[in-house]
């Protein structure tokens, strides 16, 4: 069963690099987080899975798949003890010693960092990412709002100036990741080539313009655009299932939904123009680029606020 399922993952690997925009996201994590765990491909090398184990195997599934490192969480018409006798007639003999460490996210960027990916592909793929906040960050919903208004939606700045005004990119969105103790700010862009560094002009400078303040109007846009989309969310069970095993396991602490509204409807401009001028800084810029270009150097030039 190893060896079949090694084989299958081989081709996975080999899958993702016909994919153009998977390498621009992983070239990203290479330039952002290089020479740590957080950088790397999640399923690993050629190499790699080629030296995997079967006792390999075993011994992580016994220091990393043990009660210690266990959340269940169950939504539907079910009462709460009876899901916890189910729970413990099933796992009441569960054994397993203590977790590995995780690896803390490291080192500080000083000036911008490019990656270039050189392919005839007839789109050009770039990915702009600056870092985050962590999962535990008080500041992480204001992020996800100027995420929100940056580039989330048809009425998003990056989607009327780069795709509906310019007519530079047919698919230009951003989004955030919350890790540990780290997290991530990034823009994609699909463009023709010839028009690639037009593209990434335009997305730094609706970038810089967040950190000039957003107006109480687009704020509150925002904000109802990410209530609506966790309540529509919260309406089917798995989510619910998802949304407290994951607070519970990555933060400690589960918020209701209310709760989380409420923390967002408390969000002001000036906590939006805080974090933004905290985070949008020129030397904290990275950009994954893959497309026909011979040289990363008139990127590079470009790669500024």
């Amino acid at each position: 069963e190893v060896e079949k399922e090694r084989k299958v993952i081989v081709e996975e690997l080999n899958m993702t690099k016909d994919y153009p925009t998977y390498q621009a996201d992983l070239l990203l994590d290479e330039v952002m987080w290089p020479d740590q765990p957080l950088g790397r491909d999640v399923g690993g090398t050629k190499e790699s899975v080629e030296a995997i184990s079967r006792e390999t195997l075993l011994e992580l599934m016994g220091s990393q798949y043990i009660p210690g490192n266990t959340v269940v969480a169950v939504a539907g018409e079910v009462e709460h003890e009876e899901v916890v006798s189910s729970m413990e007639s099933h796992l009441k003999d569960w054994r397993g010693k203590k977790g590995l460490p995780w690896t803390p996210a490291k080192g500080s960027q000083q000036s911008p960092s490019l990656k270039l990916g050189k392919r005839k592909t007839d789109q050009a793929h770039m990915v702009v990412g600056l870092r985050g906040l962590s999962s535990t960050h008080p500041d992480r919903y204001a992020l996800g709002l100027l995420s929100a208004i940056l580039g989330e939606g048809m009425s998003s700045r990056l989607f009327l100036e780069v795709r509906e005004k310019r007519g530079l990119a047919y698919d230009v969105h951003s989004s955030v990741s919350h890790y540990r103790d780290a997290g991530a700010l990034t823009v994609y862009a699909g463009t023709d080539p010839k028009k690639a560094k037009d593209a990434l002009e335009v997305i730094l400078q609706e970038l810089d313009r967040l950190r000039d303040g957003v107006p109480v109007e687009e704020l509150n846009k925002a904000k109802e655009l990410s209530k609506g989309r966790l309540w529509l969310r919260m309406e089917d069970t798995r989510s619910v299932t998802s949304w407290l095993a994951g607070q519970e396991l990555l933060t400690g602490r589960v918020l209701t939904v209310d709760q989380a509204v409420e923390i967002v409807d408390f969000i002001t401009p000036e906590d939006l123009q805080r974090v933004a001028r905290q985070l949008i800084v020129n030397q904290g810029l990275n950009l994954a680029v893959v497309g026909p270009f011979r040289s990363e150097q008139p990127f590079l030039r470009r790669l500024k606020l």
